[in-house]
């Protein structure tokens, strides 16, 4: 995956502004990742249908509580998530179990919406803003449900997501500590502690569409699906020709260049041709 000063490298060759040792002064790097961030949030903007933005997948788990239906970023939601298509029904001991995702009308015509048990079938209210999605559960937990083992590593606090036995590889930050661990809200009180038996908690994982985040250091990832690089490359490259004096046939094939990796990810933006010529026409 191409990193952050790679990108930007390859911006400054497209518009003859990279050096011809490769290195980039610090204020050029600067002003070149700001820039690369600037065109991520001007992407952000475009949040549906075919503008839909650059974006990244996730997953989080929102842990039940008993007897409770309705569910915002207050009970635990993620305020990033744009776009849920996925929720499974997490038990304690780790196992899923598919959850749909119903329309209003759906969940309108349950009989009873504060029935108890597994719950089977989840509304989400949409919002302009996603921090303000609200979930409502189809059954709900009876009583009391179970919580997550907590733990502190590194100076934070983490919620186990998925039951297993602790090793070096799960350790929150670690290789694979994403799995196993999100980031709570700062209420653990004891060490993670190597090969232990950690659990989750009752809780609903779900999968969801993100903002890009910030290109933060010279080693920062896009998080993105590969094949996106091209798109950031050109954008950056377009947004750079405008300080500087460059021929205007070399602002065109950047132009093309960038049209072209925006349809290769966007197909659904491609222009159509409105011409009838050699087309049957069929009444």
């Amino acid at each position: 995956m191409i990193k952050r000063d790679e990108l930007i490298r390859d911006a400054l060759w497209h518009v003859r502004a990279l050096p011809p040792d490769g290195r980039v002064s610090l204020e050029l790097l600067r002003r070149a990742t700001r820039l690369l961030n600037n065109v991520i949030r001007q992407d952000n903007l475009k949040l549906t249908g075919d503008n839909r933005a650059l974006w990244a997948t996730d997953s989080a788990g929102l842990f039940l509580v008993g007897d409770s239906h309705i569910y915002g970023v207050s009970q635990g939601l993620r305020p990033d998530a744009q776009e849920v298509f996925k929720i499974v029904l997490r038990s304690d001991t780790g196992d899923d179990t598919p959850v749909k995702m119903i329309s209003q009308s759906t969940y309108t015509a349950l009989p009873n919406k504060n029935e108890q048990g597994d719950t089977t079938a989840v509304f989400i209210r949409e919002a302009l803003l996603p921090s303000e999605n609200v979930w409502f559960l189809n059954q709900v937990k009876n009583g009391t449900a179970e919580v997550p083992d907590k733990v502190i590593a590194d100076g934070q606090s983490w919620e186990c997501i998925q039951a297993h036995t602790s090793d070096d590889d799960s350790r929150p930050g670690g290789q694979s500590g994403d799995l196993y661990w999100q980031l709570s809200r700062g209420d653990a009180t004891t060490d993670w502690v190597n090969a232990t038996a950690y659990v989750n908690g009752d809780m609903l994982y779900y999968s969801f569409k993100r903002p890009l985040a910030n290109f933060e250091n010279a080693y920062s990832n896009p998080d993105m699906p590969e094949g996106w690089e091209g798109y950031l490359t050109f954008k950056l490259a377009l947004q750079m020709s405008a300080g500087r004096n460059l021929p205007e046939k070399d602002i065109i094939v950047i132009g093309r260049l960038l049209k072209q990796a925006e349809q290769d990810i966007f197909p659904s933006r491609k222009e159509t041709g409105t011409d009838t010529d050699n087309k049957g026409m069929y009444f």
